[in-house]
């Protein structure tokens, strides 16, 4: 299996189990779909920068794997909270919806990634930087 795949899949996976303790603690019901979102959000993240900026690359150097892998915890907190947003905007019978309200998801997402990343969401980087590394091949000897 190619190394964006599986890191796709795994870090997807930790991000979904992540959200359902998180949710397990008591949050209402609309937060109750926030698993499909995390590990939906990181799995493609994970997937579209690890395949283009690591895998393609013909050296996988440590330096780029730590950089590329901080970005996908960062921008999978991103795109997780612009999922849930967006969902919860053309779902709501009772709201019309305008092309403002994409801006509004947009900046939306970011301030609520930057809560979230100041709470435990920052236990995403170490742990997408883990499988950075984790998922790299060896050099043949």
């Amino acid at each position: 299996m190619r190394y964006s795949l599986k890191y796709a899949l795994i870090f997807g996976m930790i991000s979904a189990i992540a959200a359902l303790m998180i949710i397990s603690l008591g949050l209402k019901d609309e937060w109750a779909n926030l698993w499909v979102f995390s590990g939906s959000a990181s799995a493609i993240v994970a997937y579209t920068l690890s395949y283009f900026l690591i895998e393609k690359k013909p050296q996988r150097s440590n330096t780029r794997i730590v950089v590329i892998a901080t970005l996908i915890a960062l921008l999978s907190h991103w795109l997780c909270w612009f999922e849930f947003i967006l969902f919860d905007m053309y779902t709501d019978v009772d709201q019309t919806t305008s092309p403002q309200d994409l801006f509004y998801a947009l900046g939306g997402a970011l301030s609520l990634s930057f809560f979230s990343l100041m709470f435990l969401g920052w236990t995403s980087i170490p742990i997408s930087i883990y499988l950075g590394f984790k998922l790299k091949k060896k050099p043949n000897t």
